[in-house]
C-alpha cells in the first residue's frame, strides 16, 4: 500500500521467488483520498431525511487530535455526518450491511473538543456491526461518527431511521420548491425517503410526468462533477410521477425540464 501523486508514472515489477516462473495476476485498487470529504468533524456530510442509507468507506480517513473514542475504542479512521431531528421521536442508527467491524458514536455539540455523547456502540449489530437508538430533540443537530474497530478500514453502510413520537406526519415539510430538501452525494448510491401526505401544488408548478398530480414534494441536488445519474422511486408504496429540472432559484415558473417519468 502506497501513496501516489497525480501525473507521476510508477514502474511496477513482479518477479518469481528464487527464479520461479508462471502466470502473473496483478491487482491494483485505487482509492481517491479526495472522496473522503467528511473525514473531519468540521466537514461532515449532511443527512437530510428521516430515513437514509449511505454506502461509504473509510480508507485513508484519519483521527483528529481532540476526537473522542467512539464506543470507547480509539479507532483511527473515522468519517462524519450530521443530521437535524425534525421532531421529537426515536432515531435508530446502525451499520448493518458493513463489511468491516465498525464502531459508532452519536453526539451533540458545536465543537469537537466539547461533544456530548448521545449514544455509542461497538457490536450490538450482527457481524460486528453497530447499532444505537435514542430519543430526539426537535431542531437538534446530531453528529454521527463511523470508525473501524482499532482503525480497521474498508466498506461500510450507515442506516438511519426516525419515527416521530406522536406519529403526526400529516404535513410534508418539503411541500414547496423553496423548502426542498438537500441531497448530498457522499457515496455512489444514496437513498432518501419521505412522504407526500398533506402536500399541495404550488402556483406555476409544472405538471410532472405529463399527468395531473396534486401532492408534490421536492428535493434538490448540486453535482460537483459531470456524470450520469439514475433517479428512481423504486420502493415507494404508491403510483408516483417524477420530474427533474434545473433551477436558478425558488420560483416554480423558472424551472427547466431535464427529465420526467411516470411509473
Amino acid at each position: 500500500s502506497l501513496e501516489v501523486l497525480a501525473g507521476i508514472t510508477y514502474a511496477i515489477a513482479v518477479d518469481g521467488y528464487d527464479g520461479d516462473s508462471g502466470e502473473v495476476a496483478l491487482d491494483l485498487r485505487f482509492f481517491d483520498r479526495a472522496r473522503l470529504a467528511n473525514d473531519s468533524f468540521s466537514t461532515s456530510s449532511l443527512i437530510s431525511d428521516t430515513v437514509a442509507t449511505i454506502v461509504g468507506q473509510n480508507r485513508y480517513a484519519s483521527r483528529e487530535p481532540q476526537e473522542p473514542n467512539h464506543a470507547g475504542n480509539p479507532g483511527g479512521s473515522s468519517v462524519w455526518w450530521r443530521w437535524v431531528a425534525p421532531t421529537a421521536g426515536v432515531a435508530v442508527i446502525d451499520t448493518e450491511g458493513s463489511s468491516i467491524d465498525t464502531v459508532l458514536g452519536v453526539y451533540r455539540g458545536a465543537a469537537l473538543d466539547s461533544l456530548i455523547v448521545v449514544a455509542s456502540d461497538d457490536d450490538s449489530g450482527s457481524d460486528f456491526t453497530s447499532r444505537v437508538e435514542f430519543a430526539t430533540i426537535p431542531g437538534t443537530v446530531y453528529h454521527i461518527a463511523v470508525d473501524g474497530y482499532q482503525g480497521t478500514t474498508g466498506d461500510f453502510q450507515l442506516n438511519l431511521s426516525h419515527q416521530a413520537t406522536d406519529d403526526d406526519d400529516s404535513i410534508a415539510f418539503n411541500d414547496d420548491l423553496a423548502n426542498s430538501r438537500v441531497i448530498e452525494f457522499n457515496a455512489a448510491i444514496v437513498t432518501v425517503s419521505g412522504h407526500n401526505r398533506g402536500a399541495t401544488i404550488e402556483p406555476g408548478e409544472p405538471i410532472h410526468g405529463g399527468k395531473t398530480g396534486g401532492r408534490s414534494v421536492w428535493w434538490h441536488w448540486t453535482p460537483t462533477v459531470d456524470a450520469q445519474v439514475v433517479v428512481q422511486t423504486s420502493g415507494s408504496d404508491f403510483d408516483t410521477m417524477l420530474g427533474v429540472y434545473t433551477s436558478a432559484g425558488d420560483n416554480p415558473n423558472a424551472l427547466l425540464l431535464v427529465g420526467r417519468k411516470r411509473r
